[in-house]
């Protein structure tokens, strides 16, 4: 597998990177991206690539359930970083189709670090559930979770919210927040309000 990733950067080295030369000079002097992208950790997702934004535009942020706890070091500090350094002024916060974290929530919580995670997406569950009745057919069930999908979109803005630096910047109208879903099905990415 080692030699697999090697050989495709030699291929990116010889058709990306020379071809492109000046724009990797450019980057290689520093990071100037527009956009702090907020997603989950799938495999499938490459944000980059969906949004056909070249190296240097995204500042990337991954993890399971592109989820944003409340009060998490981490998280604090990919802002602290992004806002008042890097003066990035737009956040967008992407959700997508299939996402087995979201199918997670249904299942039997445990003590494994996985479900001490996904108790910060649990009250996407809880809100949707609460608004639809219970599934009965197939087609229903991937309907409800994409209901969770797009709700914990919402959810975790909520949650950024909490964080009083980017509260003051979205206030002082230095940064916007948007909240996107990417469909695997289609490729589509839309808004979520």
């Amino acid at each position: 597998m080692l030699e697999r990733l090697l050989e495709g950067n030699r291929s990116f080295r010889t058709w990306e990177f020379d071809q492109n030369r000046s724009h990797y000079d450019t980057i290689a002097k520093g990071q100037n991206p527009e956009v702090l992208f907020i997603c989950c950790a799938d495999s499938r997702i490459e944000p980059g690539r969906i949004t056909r934004t070249r190296a240097g535009g995204l500042f990337v942020v991954r993890n399971v359930g592109n989820i944003i706890p409340p009060g998490d070091t981490g998280i604090a500090a990919v802002l602290e970083f992004a806002i008042p350094q890097l003066k990035i002024p737009t956040i967008v916060l992407c959700g997508h189709s299939g996402c087995a974290s979201i199918r997670a929530l249904d299942w039997e919580p445990n003590d494994e670090p996985v479900f001490s995670w996904l108790r910060h997406a649990h009250p996407a569950k809880e809100r949707v559930d609460a608004r639809i009745p219970l599934p009965r057919t197939e087609d229903e069930r991937k309907e409800r979770y994409r209901l969770i999908e797009l709700e914990n979109v919402r959810l975790q803005i909520e949650h950024l919210y909490t964080y009083p630096l980017l509260k003051k910047a979205v206030d002082e109208k230095r940064v916007a927040v948007h909240g996107l879903y990417y469909d695997l099905a289609t490729g589509a990415l839309t808004r979520v309000t």
